[in-house]
């Protein structure tokens, strides 16, 4: 299975690179292809050609609000309606899980299926993560 990770990294902490790789390492064990990659502005992103997209995000304040170009390069990022995805978000400022239902419903409003969704605080929850998305079909 084709696998896309993209975070959208707010600050100059390096938390959701680290999140989004150790997922990565995960399934690749599992045999999944897997590519990382940090939303830029400005960067296209293609997501048609993966079968599953991972979007990892920080808040942009204190009061959980979405970095304001998310919106704009899921909408840039091609054919993404139907596609079975999973949101994460790494704790910062005070409502983290009002971040997580914001990015969700920005992911359902171009179409996404999000399975699944987590805040993820360390490297050994993203490991834990990984272990329970369900990647595959039933």
């Amino acid at each position: 299975m084709r696998v896309a990770i993209i975070y959208f990294k707010v600050g100059k902490r390096n938390s959701l690179e680290l999140l989004s790789r150790e997922l990565a390492r995960k399934w690749q064990a599992m045999g999944h292809h897997v590519e990382v990659m940090e939303a830029k502005p400005g960067e296209d992103l293609r997501l048609a050609r993966f079968d599953y997209v991972v979007l990892g995000t920080e808040s942009s304040s204190l009061w959980g609000k979405l970095p304001v170009r998310l919106p704009q390069v899921l909408s840039q990022s091609g054919q993404v309606a139907g596609k079975r995805s999973f949101a994460f978000v790494s704790p910062s400022g005070f409502r983290t899980q009002k971040l997580l239902s914001r990015l969700m419903k920005a992911m359902e409003n171009e179409g996404m299926l999000v399975n699944y969704a987590e805040i993820l605080s360390s490297v050994s929850e993203a490991s834990l993560a990984a272990e329970k998305v369900p990647l595959q079909r039933p």
